[in-house]
């Protein structure tokens, strides 16, 4: 079988998702090179990301685990509490003996500077400042692609982790409109002094029950001694020009967030009175509708992550879910290059894969949000979730007899 060579990849999103490819790439002895549209300044707020123990095994493989433990909170549980500070659910992040990992609350700006540190030190290429723009040509052997500024690059092969928004989804799923939830969520900080919990032991990160919907926030971050929060409502799509002008709207963000503060309970209040206005920030959630293909016709270009699969966000599930993304592509792009398996059987075996997992995640995302809101409707087996195994899987299937 003639060994079809991937040795020179491009990825477009410099991203949680694009980072830790790179990651897995090099020590596969894969060279890529990274290109983010963003310049290297990291944003002034960040917030958290909830690493689950499906995504943590990812990152144990890829040798980051220990250095982001060392960063983040351990949540073996996330809470839905009343108004009147009474447990109303406790939703399981990871047991270390069914699972072999704990969930754990990081803030996302510490992944990516590790996975940063990281992909220097194994001498990726990360290019800043690089805005794709399209495909320009594809063969069976190649990818040229053109940037905003008119620079042509030509690769092995691109693989898009550009997020919801994706430009290089445009070429792999033409004409895919984005779908809006239906739900805004604002987002901001607040002094940790102006947390006062009810009793010492309060659980952390929880989302309170208000009267008109919830508030969710979190352990305070070490650096900045600061809490995030974020307040969900339902909203209807006001389109991209409509969104900037309410991010742009700080009066209009805090009436909406303290919307029937006054049946609050007095630790809510005072979050709410205290809440940063420079660091305010809003997130409408889309999803990318169930796509019939995340590659090209010729194999050359594919996306991962959220360029692919979207979801609202339902505790932590989407980065977790494109750190098995990149994962398994990894290991199957060194399968390829090692000639174990062909590219394109690799290709429609991962894209299968994959597939089959974001079917089990659609079902499951409503009923977590169930939860959230105090929906409890019984314990919930999640061992299918958190013990997924992307190297166990990929090495069954390169391995078994064809």
């Amino acid at each position: 079988m003639a060994i079809d060579k991937l040795d020179d990849i491009a990825i477009i999103g410099g991203g949680l998702g694009g980072l830790l490819l790179a990651i897995f790439l090099a020590d596969q002895n894969v060279r890529s090179t990274i290109y983010e549209s963003r310049f290297s300044e990291p944003p002034v707020y960040s917030g958290p990301v909830m690493l689950l123990p499906n995504g943590l095994r990812v990152l144990d493989k890829a040798g980051a685990y220990e250095q982001i433990l060392e960063q983040g909170s351990l949540a073996p549980h996330n809470y839905s509490m009343s108004n009147n500070h009474e447990i109303l659910d406790r939703r399981e992040c990871g047991d270390i003996e069914k699972y072999g990992y704990v969930g754990l609350r990081i803030y996302r700006q510490k992944v990516i500077n590790t996975f940063t540190e990281m992909a220097r030190k194994r001498n990726v290429t990360i290019v800043h400042g690089k805005k794709f723009s399209h495909i320009v040509a594809e063969t069976t052997e190649t990818v040229t692609f053109a940037f905003a500024d008119g620079e042509l690059r030509t690769h092995s092969l691109l693989i898009g982790s550009d997020g919801i928004h994706s430009v290089v989804r445009e070429y792999v799923a033409p004409q895919t409109k984005l779908r809006f939830s239906g739900s805004l969520s604002i987002l901001g900080f607040v002094p940790a002094s102006a947390v006062h919990r009810p009793y010492p032991d309060y659980p952390l990160p929880a989302a309170v029950m208000g009267p008109s919907g919830n508030i969710l926030f979190g352990w305070a971050d070490d650096d900045s001694g600061e809490y995030p929060l974020a307040t969900n409502f339902a909203m209807e799509d006001l389109g991209r020009q409509g969104w900037e002008e309410l991010q742009n709207d700080t009066p209009r963000l805090l009436a909406m967030m303290r919307k029937d503060y006054d049946k609050w309970n007095p630790m809510i209040q005072r979050i709410l009175d205290n809440v940063k206005n420079e660091s305010l920030f809003i997130w409408p959630f889309y999803t990318v509708p169930t796509l019939e293909s995340w590659k090209s016709d010729k194999g050359r270009v594919i996306i991962v992550g959220d360029a692919a699969h979207a979801i609202p966000p339902q505790g932590g599930l989407g980065a977790n879910l494109t750190f098995e993304d990149v994962e398994s592509l990894a290991r199957l792009i060194a399968a390829s290059n090692e000639g174990s398996r062909s590219w394109s059987s690799c290709l429609e075996w991962w894209q299968a894969y994959r597939k089959s997992r974001m079917a089990g995640i659609a079902e499951l995302a409503p009923k977590i949000m169930k939860r959230r809101q105090g929906q409890h409707d019984g314990s919930a087996d999640y061992t299918w979730l958190y013990n997924y195994d992307v190297e166990r899987d990929v090495k069954a299937w390169v391995t078994q007899t064809t």
